[in-house]
């Protein structure tokens, strides 16, 4: 794909140490919206400043981060959200019997489902329930999700691109992949790619541009 991939852990994932907690998800990431802060990570992980520009990705429980910082980074932070099998509201899948693996993630929050919708507290939503903070998300989008996952159900993700409020977005439904084997989809690293080059880089850098995700 010609892109540099960046997967910065929240608390107790990966090398970050601690216990993770719904209620510290997605305050873990915030400090990314630092333009040095985000800079110092990228050096850190040996992408260097020329690397933009930078596109959201997040899988799974990982889209409900991706969806906060796109919903509340200054624009011109990030150049693109890329959600995969992602989760437009618990409570509705809660309701018709779909846990999954959310109430595994749930049963390990020390704290409250909330969580601001802004830096410093300016008004609070639930940390699972995506669909409102999607309409704040005007950088283009690509929503990926297969149709026979039955952890996360593809409804999920038509929800997120039906309330997404980026003019330039994309729904793209794999037929027959579940919730861990997406990417083994043909038509998986395909759509990404023609997402980066057409939807992030513009025509005149799109030779050569070099991305993070």
């Amino acid at each position: 794909l010609g892109a540099h991939l960046m997967v910065p852990d929240y608390r107790g994932y990966g090398w970050s140490g601690g216990e993770p907690t719904l209620s510290s998800l997605l305050a873990d990431a915030e400090p990314l919206l630092d333009s040095h802060t985000l800079g110092a990570a990228m050096q850190s992980a040996g992408v260097g400043p020329e690397a933009r520009p930078v596109v959201l990705f997040g899988r799974s429980l990982g889209s409900n981060v991706a969806t906060h910082l796109a919903a509340i980074a200054p624009r011109g932070c990030f150049a693109g959200l890329i959600l995969e099998s992602g989760i437009a509201s618990a409570s509705a899948m809660l309701s018709r019997g779909a846990a999954g693996a959310l109430s595994l993630a749930a049963a390990g929050s020390a704290g409250p489902a909330t969580a601001p919708l802004a830096p410093g507290g300016g008004g609070r939503i639930g940390i699972l329930e995506n669909e409102l903070k999607m309409r704040e998300v005007t950088i283009p989008t690509l929503v990926l999700h297969g149709t026979a996952d039955t952890v996360v159900p593809p409804e999920q993700g038509k929800a997120l691109h039906a309330a997404s409020g980026a003019q330039r977005r994309r729904l793209l439904l794999l037929p027959g992949h579940g919730h861990n084997d997406i990417a083994f989809s043909p038509r998986y690293f395909p759509a990404i790619g023609e997402f980066l080059e057409r939807q992030v880089c513009t025509p005149t850098k799109a030779e050569g541009c070099q991305r993070t995700a």
